[in-house]
Protein backbone atom coordinates (compact mmCIF):
# COMPACT_ATOMS: atom_id res chain seq x y z
CA UNK A 1 0.00 0.00 0.00
CA UNK A 2 1.75 2.97 1.69
CA UNK A 3 5.70 3.41 2.87
CA UNK A 4 6.22 5.05 4.89
CA UNK A 5 6.10 9.01 4.40
CA UNK A 6 4.87 8.33 1.10
CA UNK A 7 1.26 8.88 -0.46
CA UNK A 8 -0.49 6.42 -2.99
CA UNK A 9 -2.89 7.74 -5.42
CA UNK A 10 -5.64 5.66 -5.75
CA UNK A 11 -8.44 6.06 -8.61
CA UNK A 12 -9.95 9.58 -7.82
CA UNK A 13 -8.58 9.18 -4.00
CA UNK A 14 -5.49 9.98 -2.27
CA UNK A 15 -4.76 7.70 0.94
CA UNK A 16 -2.22 9.05 3.19
CA UNK A 17 0.47 7.55 5.67
CA UNK A 18 -0.58 7.50 9.42
CA UNK A 19 2.20 9.70 11.28
CA UNK A 20 3.76 8.31 14.27
CA UNK A 21 4.79 10.13 17.51
CA UNK A 22 3.86 11.82 20.44
CA UNK A 23 0.28 13.87 20.34
CA UNK A 24 0.49 17.56 21.51
CA UNK A 25 -2.02 19.16 23.87
CA UNK A 26 -4.42 19.79 20.72
CA UNK A 27 -4.00 15.66 19.46
CA UNK A 28 -1.29 16.72 16.95
CA UNK A 29 1.82 14.87 15.97
CA UNK A 30 4.16 17.41 14.39
CA UNK A 31 8.27 17.81 14.28
CA UNK A 32 10.48 20.32 16.25
CA UNK A 33 9.98 22.99 12.94
CA UNK A 34 6.72 22.31 12.74
CA UNK A 35 5.59 22.70 16.45
CA UNK A 36 7.37 26.20 16.29
CA UNK A 37 5.04 26.72 12.71
CA UNK A 38 2.02 26.12 14.34
CA UNK A 39 2.97 27.95 17.79
CA UNK A 40 3.99 31.08 15.50
CA UNK A 41 0.50 30.73 13.32
CA UNK A 42 -1.69 30.20 17.01
CA UNK A 43 -0.88 33.66 17.55
CA UNK A 44 -2.47 35.08 14.67
CA UNK A 45 -5.92 35.25 13.89
CA UNK A 46 -7.96 33.43 11.91
CA UNK A 47 -11.15 34.80 9.80
CA UNK A 48 -13.60 31.83 10.00
CA UNK A 49 -14.80 32.70 6.11
CA UNK A 50 -14.51 34.85 3.16
CA UNK A 51 -18.02 34.91 1.82
CA UNK A 52 -20.61 37.82 0.95
CA UNK A 53 -23.51 38.01 3.46
CA UNK A 54 -26.55 38.48 1.39
CA UNK A 55 -28.49 39.99 3.63
CA UNK A 56 -26.10 42.84 3.57
CA UNK A 57 -26.35 42.84 -0.05
CA UNK A 58 -29.75 43.36 -0.46
CA UNK A 59 -29.84 45.73 1.97
CA UNK A 60 -27.43 47.86 0.62
CA UNK A 61 -29.24 47.01 -2.94
CA UNK A 62 -25.83 45.79 -4.73
CA UNK A 63 -26.72 42.25 -4.57
CA UNK A 64 -27.03 42.06 -8.18
CA UNK A 65 -23.57 44.10 -8.86
CA UNK A 66 -21.54 42.03 -6.59
CA UNK A 67 -22.92 38.49 -8.14
CA UNK A 68 -22.42 40.28 -11.79
CA UNK A 69 -18.56 41.55 -10.28
CA UNK A 70 -17.32 37.85 -9.07
CA UNK A 71 -19.40 36.02 -11.80
CA UNK A 72 -17.09 38.26 -14.31
CA UNK A 73 -13.49 37.51 -12.89
CA UNK A 74 -14.48 33.88 -12.55
CA UNK A 75 -14.70 34.24 -8.29
CA UNK A 76 -18.66 33.22 -7.73
CA UNK A 77 -17.30 29.70 -6.97
CA UNK A 78 -14.46 30.72 -4.74
CA UNK A 79 -15.93 33.64 -2.94
CA UNK A 80 -19.93 32.35 -3.11
CA UNK A 81 -20.17 29.37 -1.06
CA UNK A 82 -19.84 29.38 2.87
CA UNK A 83 -16.54 28.03 3.88
CA UNK A 84 -15.95 27.34 7.79
CA UNK A 85 -12.59 27.31 9.05
CA UNK A 86 -11.69 24.64 11.97
CA UNK A 87 -8.73 26.33 14.13
CA UNK A 88 -6.38 22.82 14.60
CA UNK A 89 -7.26 21.37 11.13
CA UNK A 90 -6.35 24.84 9.44
CA UNK A 91 -3.04 25.02 11.61
CA UNK A 92 -2.01 21.64 11.17
CA UNK A 93 -2.14 21.78 7.06
CA UNK A 94 -0.24 25.46 7.31
CA UNK A 95 2.15 24.25 9.64
CA UNK A 96 3.18 20.61 7.81
CA UNK A 97 2.82 21.89 4.47
CA UNK A 98 5.92 21.79 2.58
CA UNK A 99 6.20 22.69 -1.53
CA UNK A 100 9.31 21.40 -3.27
CA UNK A 101 10.08 23.06 -6.43
CA UNK A 102 12.27 21.13 -8.81
CA UNK A 103 14.56 23.36 -10.59
CA UNK A 104 16.47 20.58 -11.72
CA UNK A 105 14.30 19.34 -14.72
CA UNK A 106 12.44 22.71 -16.32
CA UNK A 107 10.82 20.62 -19.13
CA UNK A 108 8.87 18.03 -16.98
CA UNK A 109 9.34 19.19 -13.45
CA UNK A 110 8.20 16.94 -10.94
CA UNK A 111 7.17 19.79 -8.03
CA UNK A 112 5.79 18.17 -4.86
CA UNK A 113 3.14 19.00 -2.15
CA UNK A 114 3.38 17.48 1.28
CA UNK A 115 1.31 18.63 4.66
CA UNK A 116 -0.40 16.36 7.52
CA UNK A 117 -4.43 16.21 7.87
CA UNK A 118 -5.99 14.30 11.39
CA UNK A 119 -2.10 13.40 11.39
CA UNK A 120 -1.65 11.49 8.65
CA UNK A 121 1.29 12.83 5.95
CA UNK A 122 0.13 13.04 2.28
CA UNK A 123 2.56 13.54 -0.52
CA UNK A 124 1.46 14.19 -3.91
CA UNK A 125 2.55 15.77 -7.39
CA UNK A 126 2.05 19.61 -7.63
CA UNK A 127 -0.86 19.18 -10.31
CA UNK A 128 -2.45 16.43 -7.85
CA UNK A 129 -2.80 19.15 -5.29
CA UNK A 130 -3.85 21.99 -7.53
CA UNK A 131 -6.78 19.47 -8.38
CA UNK A 132 -7.73 18.35 -5.34
CA UNK A 133 -7.67 22.25 -4.12
CA UNK A 134 -9.21 23.25 -7.33
CA UNK A 135 -6.57 25.69 -8.25
CA UNK A 136 -5.20 26.17 -11.64
CA UNK A 137 -2.00 23.75 -11.87
CA UNK A 138 -0.43 25.49 -15.23
CA UNK A 139 2.40 27.55 -15.94
CA UNK A 140 5.68 28.13 -15.12
CA UNK A 141 6.96 28.77 -11.31
CA UNK A 142 9.72 31.07 -10.90
CA UNK A 143 11.59 31.74 -7.95
CA UNK A 144 14.33 34.30 -7.62
CA UNK A 145 17.38 33.54 -5.29
CA UNK A 146 18.42 37.16 -5.55
CA UNK A 147 16.11 38.76 -3.71
CA UNK A 148 19.08 40.80 -1.48
CA UNK A 149 20.42 42.38 -4.49
CA UNK A 150 17.37 43.39 -5.59
CA UNK A 151 16.62 45.39 -2.54
CA UNK A 152 20.20 47.07 -2.56
CA UNK A 153 19.09 48.55 -6.34
CA UNK A 154 16.05 49.68 -5.25
CA UNK A 155 16.06 53.42 -4.81
CA UNK A 156 12.93 54.98 -3.16
CA UNK A 157 13.36 58.24 -5.05
CA UNK A 158 13.51 57.26 -8.14
CA UNK A 159 10.89 55.15 -7.50
CA UNK A 160 8.69 57.76 -6.58
CA UNK A 161 9.73 59.81 -9.12
CA UNK A 162 8.43 57.13 -11.60
CA UNK A 163 4.60 57.04 -10.26
CA UNK A 164 4.37 60.82 -9.23
CA UNK A 165 6.79 62.60 -10.68
CA UNK A 166 8.64 64.35 -8.14
CA UNK A 167 12.11 63.92 -7.28
CA UNK A 168 12.09 63.62 -3.61
CA UNK A 169 10.35 60.78 -1.46
CA UNK A 170 9.03 62.17 1.76
CA UNK A 171 6.83 59.74 3.61
CA UNK A 172 4.64 62.49 5.19
CA UNK A 173 3.67 64.02 1.91
CA UNK A 174 3.53 60.23 -0.25
CA UNK A 175 -0.18 59.52 -0.61
CA UNK A 176 -1.75 57.20 -3.09
CA UNK A 177 -3.75 59.98 -4.67
CA UNK A 178 -0.69 61.53 -5.89
CA UNK A 179 -0.11 58.87 -8.47
CA UNK A 180 0.24 59.21 -11.90
CA UNK A 181 1.00 55.94 -13.57
CA UNK A 182 -1.62 53.53 -12.84
CA UNK A 183 0.34 50.99 -14.29
CA UNK A 184 2.28 51.55 -11.15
Amino acid sequence: MASKGKGVHVGSTFCGTKKQGKLNERGLILNKSERERYKMLLNRDIVPNRYPDSAALQALGIEDNVTTLLSNIGWEDFVGETHFTFQTSTLEFLSTLYFFHDIDNTTHSNHTVSFSLGNVEYNMSLTQFCDIMGLESTGVIHVSHNHDDRLQQYDKHRFWFQIIGRNRYECKTAKASMIQNLVF
